[in-house]
């Protein structure tokens, strides 16, 4: 018996293992991809707090870009505001950020090129959930036509088969629906939101 538990947490261990560096090699890939949507002299526009992000922003400075970015603080019902994060992220990793309050979302957005957000969530129909001021800074984008996109491994597909109603989002969460994103971006390419609505599971979203 003994002998069968030892080989069952070797395993175990070893699957994790092997889950953790396919999540690394495709939050890498995603990066690299996502960050050729990012243009040299850019002013990207982001909010509450995704390591995805922070990849791709280095990403694209990697190349040789020069951009800056704008954090809004995503102060969420917990009252953290989470785009600090970000910021103090962006700034070790030598990003110019500026970190603004969430009333000036709207202000800010007209200095944009683009808008970045990470997502815990693909939904079904297209639609991503992510942390405070996501939807917001879908709208805000959306009225002065700056592209929307929403970064995220494949792995973040929805598998539940719910629509994702705000009542069903967990605090501090938001819903940006399909029609206020521009394309979402995965570790095997740039989709636009409908193409994959349905998808669950195929690792190639085919």
């Amino acid at each position: 018996m003994e002998r069968n538990l030892d080989s069952l947490r070797t395993f175990a261990l070893s699957l994790a293992d092997k889950l953790i560096l396919e999540s690394v090699e495709a939050t890498a890939q995603l990066a690299q991809i996502a960050s050729e949507t990012i243009h040299n002299g850019d002013k990207v526009m982001t909010c509450s707090y995704s390591s995805t992000v922070c990849q791709i922003l280095k990403a694209a400075r990697d190349t040789g870009k020069e951009i800056s970015v704008i954090v809004a603080e995503s102060r969420a019902v917990d009252g953290n505001a989470y785009g600090e994060l970000t910021a103090r992220e962006l700034g070790v990793l030598g990003v110019p950020v500026e970190l603004i309050p969430d009333h000036s979302i709207s202000q800010h957005m007209s200095l944009a090129n683009v808008a970045l957000i990470g997502a815990d969530t693909i939904l079904r129909d297209g639609s991503v959930v992510n942390g405070a001021s996501s939807l917001e800074l879908a709208v805000a984008a959306k009225a002065v036509g700056v592209p929307f996109y929403a970064a995220a491994e494949s792995s973040k597909l929805d598998r539940s088969g719910e629509s994702g109603t705000k009542s069903q989002l967990e605090s501090g969460f938001e819903k940006v629906p399909f029609d206020l994103i521009t394309r979402i971006i995965t570790e095997f390419g740039v989709w636009e939101p409908t193409e994959l609505a349905g998808h669950t599971a195929s690792p190639k979203l085919q």
